[in-house]
């Protein structure tokens, strides 16, 4: 149900009248009732669009062992930029990874805040190299994608 819009779901649930009802929808979310996690989410998109995990990871940039961490759920909180550096490694869109950054407890990308316009105009342009978009940052002064 992840790719189907708001208004969809509005829809759907607006034609729920009973708690079966419910509990059934809660259930086709697969999450039971149950918050959606950041390993939920990347691991909805990984199946969803048939990536290697190892390619992510590699695209992504980050210590492998951190990047499992985060995709098999023991690493509860990670930090943002991390967030953004498997995203780009994903490959995700703009709307994917403002999702993931909300899932994850973290802010959107801002288009008024310089390093976040740098992401954002890069996801927009299909630009997801970590080692390019880092180069972007470094030269406005802005936080690494690390």
């Amino acid at each position: 149900m992840y790719d189907r819009s708001t208004d969809q779901l509005d829809q759907i649930l607006g034609g729920a009248s009973g708690k079966q009802e419910l509990r059934e929808y809660l259930e086709s979310l697969g999450r039971s009732g149950d918050e959606l996690t950041i390993q939920g989410y990347f691991n909805y998109v990984i199946a969803k669009k048939k990536l290697d995990a190892a390619e992510i990871i590699r695209a992504s940039n980050l210590a492998n062992t951190y990047a499992y961490q985060i995709l098999n759920g023991t690493r509860k909180k990670p930090a943002r930029m991390k967030i953004v550096a498997l995203c780009l490694g994903c490959r995700l869109t703009l709307p994917e990874t403002q999702r993931a950054l909300e899932i994850a407890g973290h802010r959107k990308l801002y288009p008024r805040d310089p390093g976040d316009a740098i992401l954002i105009f890069n996801i927009n342009n299909g630009n997801h190299s970590v080692l390019d978009i880092n180069l972007q940052l470094s030269e406005a002064g802005q936080e690494l994608v690390e």
